[in-house]
């Protein structure tokens, strides 16, 4: 599924310089090293601690959220998403997935890409931060969030294109 997400950047970005310093595991000739380079430098992912990026392992739902909510969204929208009021701020219901902490790392991006209609939950009322993203939700996550369905999005007004 990382291949997925890394092959849509590469469609999105065109040519970048090669030599991948970002990431000591992955080499300049590594399929994905130019988009993953792009991805590094527009500070859409970091990695880890380590310095690696694991470009092998399967991304996991919160993963996949954080990096499509950071290509679709600026920052401002997605710092204030879990601080704001959400009756005064996006006229929503407040975030409320039980296994959605509202001081995790992710909760900022679940918030803006729920609030989007960009995600959503499964039946039992949970989003399955630690669970694979699979294909099916990879893909309806993209064309929700990039307008490709003809499915008609919250009207969020100035706030969710301030930049």
């Amino acid at each position: 599924m990382r291949h997925l997400l890394v092959s849509i950047a590469v469609l999105l970005v065109g040519g970048v310089p090669p030599a991948n310093a970002n990431f000591f595991d992955v080499p300049d000739d590594h399929p994905y090293s130019d988009a993953i380079y792009w991805l590094g430098q527009q500070g859409i992912v970091r990695g880890y601690e380590n310095r690696s990026f694991r470009p092998e392992n399967a991304i996991s739902r919160a993963e996949f959220t954080k990096v499509l909510t950071k290509m679709l969204y600026p920052s401002s929208f997605i710092d204030e998403c879990i601080s704001a009021d959400p009756v005064e701020f996006l006229q929503i219901p407040e975030l409320s997935f039980p296994d959605v902490p509202l001081d995790s790392w992710f909760a900022p991006y679940v918030c803006a890409a729920w609030i989007n209609g960009v995600v959503g939950g499964y039946s039992d009322g949970t989003f399955k931060p630690e669970n694979g993203v699979n294909f099916a939700e990879a893909s309806k996550m993209i064309a929700i969030g990039y307008g490709l369905t003809g499915i008609e999005l919250p009207d969020l007004g100035e706030k969710a294109n301030a930049i």
